[in-house]
C-alpha cells in the first residue's frame, strides 16, 4: 500500500512539472518576441513624438499629438526608474491575483541603445492557478493591437519562471524574473547611443598589435 502511494505521489509530481513547463516555461520564448515587438513600438512612438516636438513650425502642418498617447508612453516606459512605484505595482498586482509576495529585489540596471533595462527578481507563493494568473497579468500590462498601444502599467518582459512545491503553507513557490524598461538614466546608468556603439566597434576593429623583434 505504501509503495503504491509513493508511486502515485511521484507520478503526480511528474505531471505537475510537465504542466509547469508547458504553461509557464515554454511560452516564455513566444512572450520574449512579443515583448520585443512592444518595446520597439514604444520606442518608435517616443521617437516620433520627440521628432515632432523638435521640428520647426510653418513649413508643414504637423499631426495633432493627443495627451492620451503621451500618457500611455510614459506609463509603459517612463523617463525615470521610479523603483518604489514599480515594486508597489508588482505587489498590488500579486495581491489582486491571490499571490503572496515573499521577495521583491531590483537588480543592477543594464544600458542598451535607447533605454535602460531594470531587472527585478520576485519570490512568490500561491496556488498553481494564482501564480499562472499573476504571470499572465504581468504580460498583459502593455499590449499592441492593430498598431495601437494599450497600457495598464509598466512594460514588463517575463524572462524566467521556476516553480517548486512550497515547503510551508501549501501551494507552490515561484521564482520569477522580469525586466522593466526606462527611457532615461537609472542609478547613474544611462542609455547607450547608436553613435557611441558604432565608435566602439570601429575602434575595436582597427586596433592592431605590433611585435618588435630584437
Amino acid at each position: 500500500m505504501k509503495r503504491r502511494l509513493v508511486i502515485a505521489i511521484a507520478g503526480a509530481n511528474v505531471v505537475l512539472v510537465a504542466a509547469g513547463w508547458l504553461l509557464l516555461v515554454a511560452p516564455q520564448r513566444h512572450h520574449a518576441q512579443s515583448a520585443s515587438q512592444q518595446l520597439q513600438t514604444v520606442q518608435q512612438q517616443i521617437a516620433l513624438l520627440t521628432g515632432l516636438r523638435g521640428t520647426q513650425g510653418g513649413q508643414a502642418k504637423q499631426p495633432e499629438i493627443h495627451t492620451g498617447n503621451l500618457y500611455r508612453l510614459a506609463q509603459a516606459m517612463p523617463a525615470t526608474a521610479d523603483e518604489s512605484d514599480l515594486l508597489l505595482m508588482l505587489d498590488q498586482l500579486a495581491r489582486g491575483s491571490g499571490v503572496k509576495v515573499l521577495l521583491l529585489s531590483p537588480q543592477t540596471p543594464t544600458a542598451v541603445v535607447g533605454y535602460v533595462v531594470l531587472p527585478v527578481q520576485l519570490s512568490l507563493q500561491g496556488t498553481y492557478g494564482a501564480l499562472t494568473r499573476y504571470v499572465h497579468r504581468l504580460r498583459m500590462l502593455v499590449a499592441v493591437q492593430r498598431g495601437r498601444l494599450h497600457t495598464t502599467g509598466r512594460l514588463l518582459a517575463v524572462t524566467s519562471v521556476a516553480m517548486t512545491p512550497a515547503t510551508t503553507g501549501g501551494g507552490e513557490t515561484a521564482a520569477v524574473d522580469v525586466n522593466a524598461f526606462v527611457y532615461g538614466a537609472v542609478n547613474g546608468v544611462v542609455p547607450l547611443s547608436a553613435t557611441s556603439t558604432d565608435t566602439t566597434s570601429t575602434s575595436t576593429s582597427t586596433t592592431s598589435t605590433t611585435t618588435t623583434t630584437g
